[in-house]
């Protein structure tokens, strides 16, 4: 038995009525420090945070047979073979060879491993051509190393996959815009942080407040009757001794 009562003593009933009305109570605290954290992150993605630029150049990739090919024909499998060979060149582009020769004719101040970071490799609507993208705190920096990537890449590929050829579509390109961080993203993110810190906070309190406010709770948690209430008199023991 008492087991059975420590049991029922420690159990906690949600109402979840009671905890949309309180809520409800505090949505304008809750949003009032929602629109802070939004402007705190906001505010962090403007003048904190180091922007990105991004620079891209697309290049086509053909293989060895259809290279060879005097009709001048391009079958499915042709298509398929040099898609999935981008992924082959990708991890030549990257290589140290390239990305060595990269850092030394440019004078870059970037090891391997940040330059590497910076480089994207990615295929075109599943067709032959394989976009480079390098993501730089400067965007006249990731031009000129998109176009250096051009300019020794193509090489280093065909001589050590043996390929057909490996061809620019078009000339390194930058639209000079941030592309990282994204305010918008930053802001809906404080936003929504703050918005369920603070509605965690109310239903906590709501839950750990085991006092009795109205006849109906101690009814309720209790099982007992109200007898009476006695009222409290505005001004209190210390107002009626003054009277």
């Amino acid at each position: 038995m008492g087991t059975q009562n420590l049991k029922d003593d420690d159990e906690i009933v949600i109402d979840l009525w009671q905890i949309v009305y309180v809520l409800w109570k505090h949505a304008v605290w809750i949003l009032l420090v929602a629109v802070l954290c939004a402007d705190i992150g906001f505010a962090t993605a403007a003048f904190v945070i180091h922007p990105t630029y991004s620079a891209s150049a697309d290049m086509i990739v053909n293989n060895k047979q259809n290279a060879a090919t005097q009709t001048g024909d391009v079958t499915t499998s042709d298509l398929s073979a040099s898609s999935t060979l981008v992924s082959t060149y990708s991890v030549i582009l990257k290589s140290h060879t390239v990305l060595g020769r990269v850092i030394e004719q440019l004078d870059l101040p970037y090891s391997y491993d940040q330059l590497a970071g910076m480089i994207s490799v990615s295929t075109v609507n599943n067709t032959q051509v394989m976009r480079i993208t390098v993501r730089c705190g400067d965007s006249k920096t990731a031009l000129e190393i998109v176009a250096k990537l051009v300019e020794i890449a193509p090489g280093v590929i065909v001589d050590k996959a043996e390929v057909g050829s490996v061809k620019t579509v078009d000339e390194p390109w930058t639209s000079g815009k941030i592309v990282a961080p994204s305010k918008k993203k930053y802001a809906l993110a404080g936003f929504a942080a703050g918005f369920m810190l603070m509605c965690a906070i109310f239903i906590l309190k709501e839950l750990l407040n085991n006092t009795y406010k109205t006849e109906a709770d101690v009814t309720k948690d209790l099982g007992l009757p109200v007898l009476g209430v006695i009222p409290l008199e505005e001004g209190g023991v210390v107002g009626r001794s003054r009277k």
